[in-house]
């Protein structure tokens, strides 16, 4: 994510929370069929739970990795925000905190 004047820091910190709570409820479903699956109470027979919950781990410490990755990004970019933010405070007043 680069910086724009549209982006807003509580726009990209709600961004970064919606693909959380999606993402979280994604493998909680999958992780509940496949208790379901291994306690018999939903027929699956071509599902190996086994392999499906070795899988599941697999997509979720990818998901993991690539979800820090873009929390680390988006808080560069909250630290430039706040920085330009600064920047341009610092070019309306002039040294001694008045407007120039």
């Amino acid at each position: 994510m680069t910086p724009s004047r549209q982006e807003s820091p509580h726009a990209l910190v709600n961004a970064m929370t919606a693909v959380f709570e999606h993402r979280k409820q994604a493998f909680e479903d999958d992780l509940n069929f496949l208790v379901d699956v291994k306690s018999e109470k939903v027929e699956a027979t071509t599902i190996d739970p086994e392999d499906e919950l070795r899988n599941l781990k697999e997509r979720f410490e990818f998901w993991r990795k690539d979800f820090r990755t873009r929390l680390r990004d988006t808080k560069g970019t909250l630290r430039r925000l706040r920085t330009t933010d600064t920047h341009r405070m610092k070019m309306t007043l002039g040294w001694w905190g008045k407007k120039a």
